[in-house]
């Protein structure tokens, strides 16, 4: 396990970057509240787990699908936990 870097990243670049994307493709509000909602959630998990302060971040948009995948600087595969 990984100590995080005490500078956590900023989630307001990506999250507006969804936002203009979503709004361009024709989303509404509270799908795009959603998805801003799953993505600050994965670059958390990236920071806190994969000790990563700078994620990358790729949105594919494609008819009426959004795929948001972040990537982390960890070599180890992620593992299921249950809750806390």
């Amino acid at each position: 396990m990984c100590i995080p870097n005490l500078n956590s990243p900023s989630l307001t670049l990506a999250r507006q970057s969804l936002r203009d994307a979503m709004a361009r493709a024709g989303w509404g509000d509270d799908r795009i509240f959603d998805a801003e909602l799953a993505l600050a959630e994965l670059i958390v998990n990236a920071w806190r787990h994969g000790c990563t302060a700078a994620p990358v971040v790729l949105v594919v948009i494609i008819g009426n699908t959004v795929r948001v995948s972040v990537g982390d600087e960890s070599h180890t595969l992620p593992e299921q936990r249950g809750p806390l």
